[in-house]
Parts: structure tokens; sequence; C-alpha cells
């Protein structure tokens, strides 16, 4: 499935992103993250 939205993050906010992507996923009861968030690799 691929969402009808995306949102495009680069540069300090990806990091941001991706960093409060993690720190969810990290937590133990959570079991599936999904986002609309496209970040970019430098």
């Amino acid at each position: 499935m691929k969402p009808i939205t995306e949102v495009e993050f680069n540069g300090e906010d990806a990091a941001r992103m991706q960093k409060l992507l993690d720190a969810i996923e990290a937590i133990d009861d959570v079991q599936d993250v999904y986002t609309t968030a496209v970040i970019e690799s430098a």
C-alpha cells in the first residue's frame, strides 16, 4: 500500500524524523510503525 500524500524530509529534519521513528520502534509495546514520511538519505 502506498499513501496518497507523502511528506518529504531532508537534511536536519530527516535526521530528527529518523531519530523519532527509531525511538518509537524501540518501545517494547510497539509492534508496527507506519509513516507517510519520505526520508532522503545524504
